[in-house]
């Protein structure tokens, strides 16, 4: 694990990122904001949101397509709106309505990854997200990368702190500097 995953794994559950400002909507300071989870209804029903450092309350949020417009107070004109384009969003995590068996790309982070025949391959420092999301797995002096997919992540235990993979042979590692 980095020397500061204890200081930063607490911060990432408080205010976890729940999606980035996709673009300015309108003229009056909307945006348009794109979830990660696309299936998630949770910036429908928050109060406030972060974007960025800076926390905002939220005014009008509401479903369209494949992204939320809000509105948000202290944002009043396209230009202010256009600032924040690119930022991540971020909701307080007890805001969050996640059911049973649910969680956070960020909860991934500290997990100790194991194989189908239960050797330990290393631990989960990171996740990239982007066309396809994946692990970043440190075993010792080596890094590599894992997609998030069933087929090779075929077990998750968040609570206990475990994740299984199911690596393909000649997976390609990185080389670490110590």
């Amino acid at each position: 694990m980095a020397d500061n995953e204890p200081l930063l794994k607490p911060l990432l559950d408080e205010w976890p990122e729940v999606g980035f400002v996709l673009k300015a909507h309108g003229v009056r300071g909307d945006l348009c904001v794109q979830p990660f989870n696309q299936q998630s209804e949770s910036l429908g029903d928050a109060q406030r949101i972060k974007i960025g450092a800076k926390v905002f309350e939220l005014l009008r949020s509401k479903r369209s397509q494949k992204f939320f417009i809000v509105s948000l107070a202290g944002v009043a004109d396209r230009d202010a709106a256009h600032a924040l384009k690119g930022e991540p969003v971020m909701m307080q995590r007890q805001d969050l309505d996640l059911g049973e068996g649910e969680f956070l790309l960020s909860d991934l982070i500290g997990l100790v990854a194991y194989d189908d025949n239960d050797k330990r391959l290393g631990v989960v420092e990171g996740v990239e997200t982007g066309v396809q999301d994946r692990l970043v797995v440190v075993a010792e002096d080596e890094e590599f990368q894992v997609p998030l997919v069933d087929a090779l992540v075929p077990s998750i235990d968040v609570e206990n702190k475990r994740i299984v993979l199911n690596l393909p042979e000649g997976l390609p590692t990185i080389k670490r500097e110590t």
